[in-house]
């Protein structure tokens, strides 16, 4: 088959009648192959006249690479129809398979099959507010300090152990003394204090804080203390030991360890009556000067 030099795909294309893979060579007027000149080769694809409609026609020119991604864009499309599809089939079956639920459910309370009892709660654990007995209320002095001196002061003991080694040496606590009458019959401030807050009797039974073992729980102790307390000595302490450093809380505690509980409300109640007294006025520099003239 001889074609001119300047012919195109569609003159090549009418000249043939297979479709393939063809060899162009250059030739000479004799019709014998140019040395030297190489050849070209032309993909030709012959189109079946009126075997199929324009629109279920092969578009030309396409080589294999292009008709493997057509065909895997088409797989994707039927993968993506497949899933709609499924997705609608699970929409419209999701009723009836709730139906289906509840129905092994009730069959399954019918059988006496084994489920879960109910928590029962014991209305004895919780006795009810009218009952005796005083119950702490919700924001109590007594909690609150509880809540700030305790945990403190275990944290000071252990920190002081831990980090120094050892602990300072305990000074005495302050001796009880009993109210001394004097000759003019005066009674001072802190004698009626002591006084009227300890009896002759528990003075003379309880031993020395100096000489009593300390306490083996400081936070129950405390406790203790705390509720012989009114809400103004409480108050009291409260201020008294936000202002204490590690070295006069831990001297505080070892105190407060070898003193009895009234022993240790006595000591507080004295401290807060020497802190309220009042200082004595002194006498003005005029009138003093009118009473110099007068006695001249």
């Amino acid at each position: 088959m001889t074609v001119p030099v300047d012919a195109g795909v569609d003159e090549v294309r009418e000249a043939v009648d297979v479709s393939g893979r063809y060899r162009l060579d250059p030739i000479d007027k004799d019709g014998k192959r140019v040395e030297g000149v190489p050849s070209g080769y032309v993909q030709i694809t012959v189109i079946e006249r009126n075997a199929a409609s324009k629109d279920e026609l092969v578009p030309t020119g396409l080589t294999s690479v292009d008709h493997a991604l057509r065909e895997i864009v088409r797989a994707n499309l039927e993968l993506a129809r497949c899933n709609t599809e499924l997705a609608k089939t699970v929409v419209s079956r999701q009723p009836d398979i709730m139906t289906g639920t509840a129905e092994i459910l009730r069959a399954a309370d019918g059988a006496g099959l084994p489920r879960r009892e109910p928590c029962a709660w014991d209305d004895d654990e919780h006795p009810d507010d009218t009952e005796d007995g005083e119950a702490a209320p919700e924001g109590s002095p007594i909690n609150t300090i509880m809540l700030q001196v305790a945990p403190f002061l275990q944290m000071a003991q252990a920190w002081l152990g831990q980090k120094v080694g050892m602990s300072p040496a305990p000074q005495p606590a302050a001796r009880r003394v009993p109210a001394r009458v004097p000759s003019d019959g005066a009674v001072s401030a802190d004698a009626v204090t002591t006084a009227s807050d300890v009896s002759e009797d528990d003075a003379a039974t309880e031993p020395d804080a100096a000489e009593r073992a300390p306490v083996a729980d400081i936070g129950a102790h405390v406790m203790h203390i705390q509720a012989q307390l009114t809400a103004d000595e409480r108050r009291f302490v409260e201020g008294a030991v936000a202002r204490l450093t590690f070295a006069d809380m831990k001297q505080w505690q070892d105190q407060l360890a070898r003193m009895s509980v009234k022993d240790a409300v006595a000591a507080i109640r004295a401290e807060i009556a020497k802190s309220a007294r009042p200082a004595k006025a002194k006498p003005a520099g005029k009138p003093a000067a009118i009473n110099q003239e007068k006695t001249s």
